[in-house]
């Protein structure tokens, strides 16, 4: 009944953190602040690192929620110098932690735009 076709190869959603509260890996003996998660993968400035590189981080999530183990491969790093990742060893307990962020954060984004939308056609009347 519903389908999708896409060229993304993304199984998960991936979810933009918020400006208030950012999710940060510890990677290399650095803090470094998360661009967007998915329970598949995150994406994040580089740091001299090379695509098809492993790396083992930890993941701080809001809400005091940490994620001690996970390991990633480097997909690739875009123009922008931007690492794209893939979760390629986590507990699927750790993995359940990042689903419930990311439903969380997708029920946020989707609020702020509705209220955003009622706003914009309220001052149009």
């Amino acid at each position: 009944m519903f389908s999708h076709n896409s060229k993304d190869q993304r199984k998960f959603f991936r979810v933009r953190p918020s400006n208030r509260e950012p999710v940060f890996i510890e990677l290399t003996e650095k803090n470094i602040q998360v661009c967007d998660i998915s329970a598949g993968g995150i994406a994040f400035k580089n740091h001299k690192l090379k695509a098809g590189q492993d790396q083992s981080i930890k993941i701080n999530l809001p809400d005091r929620i940490t994620i001690e183990s996970a390991k990633i491969r480097i997909l690739s790093i875009d123009g922008d110098n931007i690492c794209h990742t893939q979760f390629i060893e986590m507990e699927s307990s750790e993995r359940d932690k990042i689903h419930r962020y990311t439903l969380k954060r997708q029920v946020e984004i989707a609020k702020k735009n509705k209220e955003v939308k009622y706003r914009n056609w309220h001052t149009r009347v």
